[in-house]
């Protein structure tokens, strides 16, 4: 249970040498982790919309989509526009993945991407064992 401290989690996890680790979340938890904040709480970090939009030029989204992306107002939009097999949202996962190992490099971590409905909408996961 981490809440809105991935962070201190992944440094717990670290010092404990924990060997597999699985998060689960909602498309703003992980957009978050993604940016590298280490306390995704809403008072301690916001979206980084300048992040999504650079992201989004690295995998050639097209000139309407980039467009629908600069015009969202907040994560959930972004998500439902998008849908989970998107391009951006597996961008996105990827990178909330790089940067969980980066910190727990011993451990393997999968991300469970939950939609708004409860269900886990994707898997990412590290393809390497520790």
């Amino acid at each position: 249970m981490m809440g809105d401290y991935i962070g201190y989690t992944l440094e717990a996890c670290q010092r404990k040498g924990v060997s597999r680790l699985a998060l689960s979340g909602q498309f703003a938890k992980l957009l978050k982790i993604a940016c590298g904040h280490p306390q995704t709480h809403v008072r301690h970090s916001q979206l980084d919309l300048t992040l999504l939009l650079q992201w989004a030029k690295e995998i050639d989204l097209d000139a309407d989509e980039y467009q629908q992306l600069k015009s969202a107002n907040t994560a959930r939009q972004v998500f439902e526009q998008f849908g989970p097999r998107s391009a951006l949202i597996e961008r996105i996962g990827d990178q909330a993945l790089e940067i969980c190992q980066q910190q727990v490099p011993e451990t393997q971590v999968s991300i469970l991407l939950v939609n708004y409905q409860g269900q886990v909408a994707k898997v990412f996961a590290c393809n390497r064992v520790p």
